[in-house]
C-alpha cells in the first residue's frame, strides 16, 4: 500500500484483539474445549468495516482504498439483518488477496451497538446464516467463516495432533476457538477469544 496517499480512517474503531493462551482459556471453560466453537484463522489481513462511515479499516487505522465493491456486498448484508440487528452493524474479518480480481473478505465476527440483547457469538452464527442463504447468489467476495463445535482432547498429544492437522488447510494459519456466549466489543482484548497461531 502506499502510505503517502494513506488516510487515517474516520471511524474510532478498530479490530479486537484475540487471546493467545490456550491454558487460561481452556481452564475458563472449565478445563476443556468442549461448548466452544473454533475455525479458520486466514493467512490475510485483519479489517475492521464500519457500517457507519463504509470504510474498511487495518490494524493500523487506515482507510484502505479500492474496497468498494466490499461495501457494495456489505450494504445488502446489512440490509437483511437490518431486520433481526436494530441500528447499524460492523463486521471484523479478513480481507484475503486472491491471484486475479478483487480481494475477498470472511467475516470471523460482526458488532451490533444497538441490539436489544447482548448479540452473542451463537446468535451471530445462526444469524449470518440465514442472511447468506438468501444471499448466496448475490455476493461473491463476502461470506462469513464458517464455525465448528469444539471437542474435548483426551491427551495434550492429541490435541497438538489436532491442531497440525487442522492448520495444514490451504490458506490456514491457525484457529481462533471462542466461547459460544461470547459477546464481540471492537478496540479490545477479548477474554472469551483465544488465537493459535500455526507452528
Amino acid at each position: 500500500m502506499d502510505l503517502s496517499i494513506a488516510k487515517i480512517a474516520k471511524s474510532p474503531f478498530r479490530c479486537a484483539h484475540y487471546g493467545s493462551n490456550i491454558e487460561e482459556f481452556t481452564a475458563a471453560h472449565g478445563g476443556t474445549l468442549a461448548g466452544t466453537m473454533h475455525c479458520a484463522r486466514y493467512l490475510g489481513a485483519r479489517v475492521f468495516i464500519d457500517g457507519v462511515t463504509k470504510e474498511v479499516i487495518d490494524s493500523e487505522g487506515v482507510a484502505l482504498f479500492e474496497m468498494e465493491h466490499l461495501i457494495e456486498e456489505f450494504d445488502k448484508v446489512s440490509e437483511l439483518l437490518g431486520e433481526k440487528i436494530q441500528g447499524p452493524f460492523h463486521a471484523d474479518g479478513v480481507v484475503i488477496p486472491v491471484q486475479k480480481g478483487k480481494p475477498h473478505f470472511r467475516i470471523y465476527d460482526i458488532y451490533a451497538p444497538e441490539a436489544e440483547t447482548p448479540f452473542t457469538l451463537w446468535a451471530q452464527i445462526n444469524a449470518l446464516a440465514d442472511t447468506f442463504m438468501l444471499l448466496d447468489k448475490v455476493t461473491t467476495y463476502m461470506r462469513p467463516v464458517q464455525y465448528f463445535h469444539s471437542r474435548s482432547f483426551s491427551t495434550q498429544k492429541a490435541y497438538d495432533r489436532w491442531i497440525k492437522t487442522w492448520t495444514k488447510r490451504a490458506g490456514c494459519g491457525g484457529v481462533i476457538f471462542k466461547g459460544a456466549e461470547m459477546v464481540y466489543e471492537p478496540n479490545v482484548l477479548l477474554e472469551d477469544a483465544c488465537e493459535i497461531k500455526a507452528r
